[in-house]
């Protein structure tokens, strides 16, 4: 099972007042749809929850991203 995966990692900034406001929103978006339309879905297996840290007044934000191969 473990070679049938692809790992993948996804960035991009979300606009927040703290890191946890930040990983909501950041995990919002990707649940929502707001970005899921720049991933590919296609043989998707699951994320990880969005982890985030301070640039200036936004946050850069990360995500792990499985594919099956």
């Amino acid at each position: 099972f473990a070679g049938s995966r692809t790992p993948a990692n996804y960035r991009f900034r979300v606009v927040a007042v703290s890191p946890e406001d930040a990983a909501e929103k950041a995990a919002e978006m990707l649940k929502d749809g707001e970005l899921r339309s720049e991933l590919e879905t296609s043989g998707l297996l699951s994320a990880t929850l969005p982890s985030c840290r301070e640039s200036g007044q936004e946050y850069d934000c990360e995500t792990r991203l499985t594919y099956r191969r």
